[in-house]
């Protein structure tokens, strides 16, 4: 079996997927990468400590979304909510709080979630994370 490929046989059926969901965080570009190199739907950003929420979603219906999501200067395509009330928000509204953890959590089709942690600087910059590279 490929890497990325999950197949599951129930009741002589096979059903395949090829979400993989993982990614990375790319520090130094302030990025979230796709490990298995399939665009990025939609991510969730989540800072339980100040009850800060964030959705990044895919909307564009004629382009393929990126591999990548900057976090500094997300592209258009991507529509943003904050909040548990999913309220939508400006793109360039989007700015992570100082000293803090995130919980970066990527889910798409019939894959397992994939979830990695990111820790901020006094300037909201990412300065830690728990998957630097793909495994």
């Amino acid at each position: 079996m490929k890497k990325g490929l999950f197949s599951l046989i129930i009741g002589g059926l096979l059903f395949t997927s090829c979400y993989n969901n993982s990614v990375c965080f790319d520090v130094k570009n302030q990025s979230i990468k796709s490990c298995d190199h399939s665009g990025i739907m939609k991510i969730y950003l989540e800072n339980d400590s100040l009850k800060e929420f964030y959705y990044i979603n895919w909307i564009d219906s004629v382009n393929s979304p990126p591999i990548t999501i900057n976090l500094e200067k997300i592209e258009k395509g991507y529509n943003i909510y904050s909040g548990w009330n999913q309220q939508q928000v400006f793109i360039k509204t989007l700015k992570l709080s100082s000293s803090s953890e995130y919980l970066i959590t990527r889910s798409h089709g019939d894959a397992s979630a994939f979830k990695i942690k990111i820790r901020t600087d006094k300037n909201g910059h990412a300065n830690w994370t728990s998957q630097p590279k793909c495994k």
